[in-house]
């Protein structure tokens, strides 16, 4: 308990001074913990990302379980829970006032893995450690050992699968190619203050993985957010003539460089999280390599970037 002094003038010590930053995100936005645990992504998607996170979502799920299970066989036995079980189950309560975006899930269940491990650790060493009564025929021991094992066996492929479903499946998403980073690294370089590059999704061109980007942040904080951070009602009917006119005139007007970019793992993940339909977004792409006001700055298997000229 007297631990908790010092961690707490950490934590105001570190958030007073960084307060400006924190505070646009909320704080504290009430207490209703089933919609901070809720996504921030609203849309269905396609199959494969419903399967994927009904996939990630049942082996979380399945781990808190087994914690709590856990935790009953510690109290029962007798063994030491309590300081594991706060580990395991405190980070819960940041759900009861805090949502961090729609992200607030991801937190909860990275601080409560370690108190987990203490939890189910124990337990699955007894289940090892634990033999047949001797009274049993040695034929019924045999049985139990070995239906024991396959039970252990299928459960320990069945987990490792689902795991590597939810590890992988959004690898086509989130993996970047050598020739998109270098060109993504030259770009942030080249351009000056005031640049704008814009994404439909955020994905495959990292324009913030160089200290460029600080400069570019500095003249303008919005130089690449991408069209579906803008909110689902921008994106609702995308690309309406309306929009994409608003799209050319803020190109238009700008004194420096305005760039549009289209990834390969950008298109694939507005379909995978369904934020525009299909066509909508061949449409864009029509739009763009037809209208005589962008031109292709630069272009790979995975990428097309687009600069506007100015007519």
């Amino acid at each position: 308990m007297v631990l908790m002094i010092p961690l707490g003038i950490i934590l105001l010590g570190y958030l007073y001074p960084r307060l400006p930053i924190v505070a646009p995100y909320g704080l504290f936005q009430g207490f209703d913990p089933v919609q901070n645990a809720a996504s921030n992504v609203e849309e269905e998607g396609v199959l494969g990302k419903q399967i994927t996170s009904l996939v990630c979502r049942a082996l979380s799920g399945g781990v808190f379980v087994l914690a709590f299970v856990s935790a009953i066989y510690a109290w029962r036995t007798k063994k030491t829970f309590w300081a594991p079980m706060v580990m395991a189950f405190g980070s819960i309560m940041l759900l009861a006032g805090q949502s961090y975006g729609g992200e607030a899930i991801f937190r909860v269940y990275l601080y409560a893995i370690p108190g987990c491990v203490l939890l189910i650790t124990p337990l699955f060493l007894a289940l090892f450690d634990r033999k047949p009564p001797q009274d049993r025929p040695s034929r019924a021991r045999r049985i139990t050992a070995r239906t024991s094992v396959a039970v252990a066996t299928a459960g320990a492929i069945s987990c490792a699968v689902l795991g590597l479903q939810s590890y992988f499946g959004l690898w086509p998403i989130v993996l970047e190619h050598r020739q998109q980073i270098d060109d993504a690294r030259a770009m942030a370089a080249q351009s000056p203050s005031g640049t704008s590059i814009t994404m439909l999704y955020s994905s495959g061109y990292p324009a913030r993985s160089t200290s460029d980007y600080g400069r570019l942040t500095e003249a303008n904080e919005y130089w690449d957010v991408p069209l579906y951070a803008l909110g689902p009602e921008y994106m609702e009917g995308f690309p309406t003539p309306e929009k994409l006119g608003e799209i050319d005139y803020n190109a238009s007007v700008s004194d420096t460089p305005t760039y549009m970019v289209l990834t390969r793992q950008s298109l694939e993940a507005m379909q995978y999280y369904g934020f525009v339909a299909d066509d909508e977004v061949a449409r864009f792409r029509q739009w763009l390599s037809t209208n005589s006001a962008w031109s292709v700055r630069y272009q790979d298997p995975d990428t097309i970037v687009y600069q506007y000229q100015s007519r």
